[in-house]
């Protein structure tokens, strides 16, 4: 299937609430299409944020999406971003907020003819994870998109290919040699 390549960066995030108690916090993120954990991409811990992290532009997140990404928006077809802090004394970091992005709201700035676009600036609303009234400060991210790639075609089986009992070496070649 035709696919489009996403080049996402995430910039700053401002006006996060504090969810560490002992310490400061240590922002990253996690970056995702649809939530699915197989496109799941990580960025490096702000060490000095705090409330207001800035991330390397540098960091490039890349996701393969499908061009009819945008018709199928009603289906729930999103980016998904979850801001976490690494915590001190725990086993497991706290949630700070997410960041649900419409991939219509993106490729609407796409042209259709299917090149490449722009690279564009942007920002959304953090809330608290699983909660959509609380507002948890806003994430800025640059994004832009590849043209649209035509699907690999796959190579056919060799006919002649030799059955599994003649491709591997006997096994006494694997014997030691006393």
């Amino acid at each position: 299937m035709a696919h489009r390549i996403l080049a996402l960066t995430l910039l700053s995030a401002h006006n996060l609430k504090d969810v560490n108690v002992f310490s400061r916090m240590e922002v990253y993120a996690f970056a995702s299409v649809y939530g699915d954990p197989r496109t799941r991409q990580r960025t490096k811990a702000d060490r000095d944020g705090a409330r207001h992290p800035t991330w390397d532009p540098d960091h490039t997140l890349w996701f393969a999406v499908p061009p009819t990404a945008a018709a199928d928006s009603a289906s729930g077809a999103c980016l998904h971003v979850l801001l976490r802090t690494e915590r001190l004394f725990s086993f497991c970091d706290g949630d700070v907020g997410e960041v649900f992005i419409p991939l219509a709201d993106l490729l609407a700035g796409a042209c259709d003819s299917g090149g490449a676009t722009a690279l564009q600036y942007a920002s959304f609303q953090v809330r608290k994870v699983q909660c959509a009234e609380r507002r948890r400060g806003t994430l800025r991210v640059s994004y832009r998109f590849g043209p649209v790639m035509a699907p690999l075609v796959p190579v056919p089986d060799n006919p002649y290919q030799l059955p599994p009992w003649q491709c591997y070496p006997p096994p006494h070649a694997y014997a030691p040699k006393y």
